[in-house]
C-alpha cells in the first residue's frame, strides 16, 4: 500500500512540473527543528546540488527527511547573478507538491 501510495505521489508531481508555472525539486535531507508554525531543515537543490539551512511554513501534511518538494522558487531570494541566501524560506503555497525519496 506504501508504494502504491508513494508511486501516486511521483504521479502528481511529475503532472504539476509540466505546468507553466517555474518550479525546481529540492529534497529535505534533515527535519532540524520543528516548530508550531513550521520547521527549520536543510535542503539539497537537486538541479544544483547546493546545500542550504531553509525554514519551511507548516504544510498541511508533515513531511520528512527524503521528501522531495517541487516548489515554485521564491525570484525574491533567488536570481540569476546574485548570491544565494544564507538561509532559503519556503513559503507553505510555494510547496505545490512532494513525493518520498525512491
Amino acid at each position: 500500500m506504501w508504494k502504491t501510495a508513494s508511486h501516486a505521489q511521483w504521479q502528481v508531481l511529475e503532472s504539476v512540473k509540466t505546468t507553466a508555472v517555474t518550479t525546481t525539486e529540492v529534497t529535505v535531507l534533515s527535519v532540524d527543528s520543528p516548530q508550531p508554525t513550521g520547521a527549520w531543515i536543510t535542503i539539497r537543490w537537486n538541479r544544483f546540488d547546493y546545500i542550504q539551512p531553509a525554514w519551511i511554513e507548516a504544510l498541511s501534511e508533515p513531511i520528512w527527511p527524503g521528501s522531495v518538494l517541487l516548489i515554485r522558487p521564491d525570484p525574491e531570494q533567488v536570481r540569476p547573478g546574485t548570491p544565494w541566501p544564507p538561509t532559503y524560506s519556503i513559503a507553505a503555497d510555494h510547496v505545490l507538491t512532494w513525493a518520498p525519496q525512491l
